[in-house]
């Protein structure tokens, strides 16, 4: 049976000085193994969980992390104060970060 089809849409925003950093990750795009490693990172994460939680405002001088992550006919919305962050959600958030940053 074929994977679905995953996309995710990341945005930082705030911090000191105040820049966003943003991509649009379709999985499907990317090289083979760089795409299994984001289904992995995803597939650990408690989706349902994350996005009932409060959304983060973030705090002064704080990051503030938007993702949309669409996998296959279900859309998750999270929005997450950096002090907020889950553990298991950090690699991912490091590895849109990366993708941002070589824009």
């Amino acid at each position: 049976m074929p994977e679905q089809r995953l996309k995710i849409d990341f945005k930082r925003s705030g911090g000191v000085t105040g820049m966003q950093l943003t991509t649009c990750v379709d999985v499907d795009d990317l090289p083979e193994d760089e795409g299994q490693t984001v289904r992995d990172m995803v597939e650990q994460l408690d989706l349902e969980q994350m996005s009932q939680q409060p959304s983060g405002a973030g705090a002064p001088d704080r990051f503030v992390y938007e993702l949309r992550i669409e996998q296959g006919e279900r859309t998750v919305d999270v929005c997450l104060g950096e002090a907020e962050l889950p553990e298991d959600l950090r690699p991912l958030v490091r590895d849109l970060e990366k993708r941002a940053k070589s824009r």
